[in-house]
């Protein structure tokens, strides 16, 4: 009976990983790179997030569901022993290109956060699609802890600058962490009404941040 314990197996020849988790009384094999929801990670790295692969607690596995996806924190992988975060849309939209990122990593981040900004779980990229043009989408991030956390931080990798989102946008939780996104607004780092929503960022701990709030 292995529906309250996950087990797994790693064949790293060739740097290939290969491994085998069985939950929720039954199994699922394959690569470090097979995905059935699109999401870009993994459906067996899914299935090692907290809660027996059920990141966000709805009691349906996050690889099952294309608008919820989990994965380790500062762009770790398996066996790094990150924490992990899980990013949950609203039913209907779809997750894409999701991917974290380590802030302190300058071949992805070149400008490093401002002083007085800490990034707990790094940055997370995500691609929002499926939304009704121009409209409002709420984005929970579940997290191990929110202690301390202030806000939400988003870099923009273009103009390679730093901002916060504006204070009614962001709510904490003890578990978790929402945002406000507006297609083609505030937040979008695409800045077109074009029924997809893209967005670098992660939540921050802020004491001090000269920035400006996103556009």
């Amino acid at each position: 009976d292995f529906s309250r314990e996950i087990l797994h197996t790693f064949d790293t020849t060739d740097q290939d990983l290969e491994y085998t988790v069985f939950r929720w009384g039954g199994s699922l094999s394959g690569g470090d790179d097979d995905t059935s929801d699109g999401d870009n990670v993994a459906d067996l790295i899914e299935a090692l997030a907290p809660n027996n692969g059920d990141g966000n607690n709805d009691g349906t596995p996050d690889y099952e569901q294309q608008n919820v996806t989990s994965l380790p924190v500062n762009g770790s992988g398996l066996g790094d022993g990150a924490n992990y975060l899980t990013v949950a849309a609203p039913a209907g939209t779809e997750l894409s290109n999701v991917f974290t990122i380590d802030p302190t990593d300058t071949t992805k981040v070149e400008t490093p956060p401002p002083l007085g900004v800490t990034l707990p779980e790094g940055l997370t990229n995500l691609v929002l699609k499926g939304v009704e043009s121009g409209t409002d989408q709420t984005i929970s991030i579940f997290t191990s802890s929110t202690q301390d956390v202030t806000g939400y931080a988003k870099y923009d990798p273009n103009t390679k600058q730093w901002s916060l989102l504006p204070d009614n946008r962001v709510k904490i939780f003890d578990n978790r962490v929402e945002i406000t996104l507006t297609d083609g607004g505030i937040g979008d780092d695409d800045r077109q009404a074009n029924g997809r929503i893209s967005d670098p960022g992660g939540i921050a701990i802020v004491k001090n941040l000269d920035t400006v709030a996103p556009t």
